[in-house]
């Protein structure tokens, strides 16, 4: 990684123009070893030739660094990096009547250092509590390894930070839209490796047009069944409307097992008859008002075939489940056993569905973790003996969260311990049955409640500070059917 190029950050202005414009200014990130001397020269252009002055200043540095830099003309510095980790410098270039400021990261790793592993989500809901996690470093001798986590850079008017942040797993919330650089330095206590991961912090996006124009976001929740008593008429639509659908599965719902579940890449995967997983978005795809228009009878098969399974249909057996994680890791149930797509199994087991972490483990629907590394079950502390099946999940902050009923519970899964978070408003008492149930990304309930005949009764939205509200009502017309799935994310 010596002397490596790994970023551009570009300059804005800092002052009003008056007469002439500012100057640009540009500067990169650079990547090296402690105890090389490295040169930092800006790109610099003055539109009217100004003569400019230069001001370096060294805004973050690791603990117990005494490197300084050491400035020669036209703004060229150079610095030697004493200590493993991020060093943030700022340049201030001026022609006497604008200000700009561009800033370089310069991340110092040590040779031998430990190998580095960041898990988490690049894209975030600002105003939500995400994670990073560390866990997954390593270091090659079998060392134990501590954490150092650094912030670098934020949006305007944030007023985050993450100071004395020494745990492998960093919980935070963006306070504002764009982005945020951390860096992590990971030592063995005699070497070290430091990383950087970027997050973007986003708008929540719940317009179902998001639905007709083919994009699936995974901290949603969308209804998945039949357009009509048509088995093969098959539709999905966001929660909120479900009048605005799309099309375009090539199976008829009476092929497809388990559980749909929308990827971090924003395509709905599920499983056909044959225990293949396959994978669709529908840019393109038709859409229908939801008014009884009758549905085209020619569907669309734009999903594709997702390659490299862990059940390979002779070896393994045939797929009849399978979890997605966050960052899109895969575990399949080939017949009765569970296998990750790094070909590691658990013992046949009767969990009949699982809500798998970036941390080699998954929550089953009993109630127990499976660690992947281990091919061990682990009993998690805590957990209500009165419960006996997680009736949906979601795979959150280094954990899940799980509900039963009206209570919302998070399990832990570097701890195996489960908590009680909160209770939800209840649902609509005189309904004939339940149907199915999702949690979203801020762990709001999602629910499809049936009458007569399994038919779309009403659909209710339930939130852990005790309102919930009747997003369409029985005497509602629906796009939808029948709903078999609430579909979601990991």
């Amino acid at each position: 990684m010596r002397g490596s190029m790994i970023g551009m950050l570009v300059a804005c202005s800092e002052g009003v123009p008056q007469t002439n414009l500012p100057p640009v200014v540009e500067l990169s990130d650079v990547e090296t070893l402690v105890g090389e001397e490295i040169t930092l020269q800006p790109t610099v252009f003055d539109p009217e030739g100004e003569e400019l002055s230069y001001q370096w200043t060294v805004r973050l540095q690791p603990p117990l660094s005494w490197a300084d830099i050491r400035e020669s003309a036209n703004g060229v510095v150079t610095l030697e990096p004493d200590r493993v980790g991020p060093y943030l410098l700022d340049l201030r270039v001026s022609d006497g009547v604008h200000s700009v400021t561009a800033s370089s990261v310069i991340l110092a790793g040590s040779s031998d250092g430990p190998s580095v592993q960041i898990d988490g989500q690049s894209a975030v809901l600002v105003t939500r509590e995400t994670w990073l996690d560390a866990s997954g470093s390593s270091d090659p001798a079998g060392l134990r390894l501590f954490f150092d986590w650094a912030l670098l850079d934020v949006p305007e008017g944030s007023a985050l930070t993450v100071e004395g942040s020494a745990d492998p797993l960093l919980l935070f919330t963006p306070d504002e839209l764009g982005t945020y650089r951390f860096a992590v330095t990971v030592h063995n206590g005699s070497s070290a490796t430091v990383e950087q991961f970027a997050v973007e912090a986003l708008l929540p996006a719940i317009d179902a047009g998001d639905v007709a124009s083919g994009t699936f976001l995974p901290e949603q929740a969308y209804a998945y069944g039949n357009a009509s008593s048509n088995l093969c008429e098959q539709a999905l639509g966001h929660w909120s409307d479900l009048d605005t659908l799309v099309g375009g599965i090539s199976q008829c719902v009476v092929g497809i097992r388990g559980y749909p579940q929308i990827g971090r890449d924003g395509r709905f995967h599920y499983l056909d008859q044959h225990g293949i997983l396959r994978a669709m978005t529908c840019d393109g795809c038709p859409s229908w008002p939801g008014d009884g228009t009758a549905l085209s009878s020619e569907w669309l098969t734009n999903d594709q075939i997702v390659g490299d399974l862990p059940c390979d249909g002779v070896r393994r057996g045939m797929a009849t489940q399978f979890a997605l994680s966050p960052s899109g890791r895969l575990t399949m149930r080939c017949d009765d056993a569970w296998v990750d797509d790094q070909d590691r199994s658990m013992p046949p087991s009767h969990v009949r569905r699982i809500w798998y972490s970036d941390h080699d483990r998954a929550l089953g629907s009993d109630g127990t973790l499976l660690d992947f590394a281990t091919g061990t079950v682990v009993p998690v502390a805590g957990w209500p003996a009165s419960f006996s099946e997680v009736w949906t999940g979601r795979t959150v902050k280094g954990g899940f969260w799980a509900m039963f009923d009206s209570e919302l519970w998070f399990v832990d899964v570097h701890q195996a311990t489960a908590e009680k978070t909160g209770d939800y408003a209840p649902h609509a008492p005189d309904l004939v049955s339940v149907g199915v149930t999702a949690l979203d990304a801020d762990g709001s309930v999602v629910q499809a409640l049936s009458g007569d005949r399994g038919r779309l009764q009403e659909v209710w939205r339930r939130r852990l500070d005790g309102v919930a509200y009747r997003v369409h009502d029985p005497d509602a017309a629906h796009g939808l059917w029948r709903v078999h799935h609430l579909v979601t994310g990991p």
